[in-house]
C-alpha cells in the first residue's frame, strides 16, 4: 500500500491509524486522489469510536501518509473531509511522498492543499 512500507514513518503509526490508512487506500481507484472522502463515522466501518477515528486520522496527516485538500462543512449540507494519500499524485502533480520527511520525536506540520 504504502510505496515505502519500511519507511521510519510506517513503523511508526499505531494499529488505529493503520487500520483507517487502509480503509482510505481502500476507496482510492487509481484517479480519484485529492477527492477519497472519509469522516470520522467511517471508522466505524473499521470498530472504531468517532474519537479513535478522529486521532487516527490527525496521526496520518501528522506523518504525512495523507492530507486534507478538501475540508469538512456542515453549514447547509453535510461534507466529509477529502484527502490525498501522499504516496500517489493529484491529477498532473507527482507523489510528495510526505511520510519520508518524518522522524521520531520530531512533530511534521504540512500545509493543507487548495486544489
Amino acid at each position: 500500500m504504502v510505496a515505502d512500507g519500511e519507511h521510519e514513518a510506517w513503523k511508526h503509526l499505531s494499529g488505529n491509524a493503520v487500520k483507517v490508512y487502509t480503509a482510505i487506500h481502500r476507496r482510492f481507484n487509481g484517479r480519484n486522489n485529492g477527492y477519497i472522502g472519509y469522516g470520522t463515522r467511517d471508522g466505524l466501518a473499521v470498530g472504531l469510536s468517532e474519537p479513535v477515528t478522529r486521532r487516527a486520522i490527525k496521526e496520518l496527516i501528522d506523518k504525512g501518509f495523507v492530507k486534507v485538500i478538501k475540508d469538512s462543512s456542515f453549514s447547509q449540507s453535510r461534507l466529509t473531509r477529502e484527502f490525498a494519500i501522499t504516496a500517489f499524485g493529484v491529477s498532473m502533480d507527482p507523489p510528495t511522498r510526505d511520510f519520508r520527511a518524518f522522524k521520531a520525536g520530531e512533530k511534521l506540520t504540512f500545509r493543507t492543499s487548495k486544489h
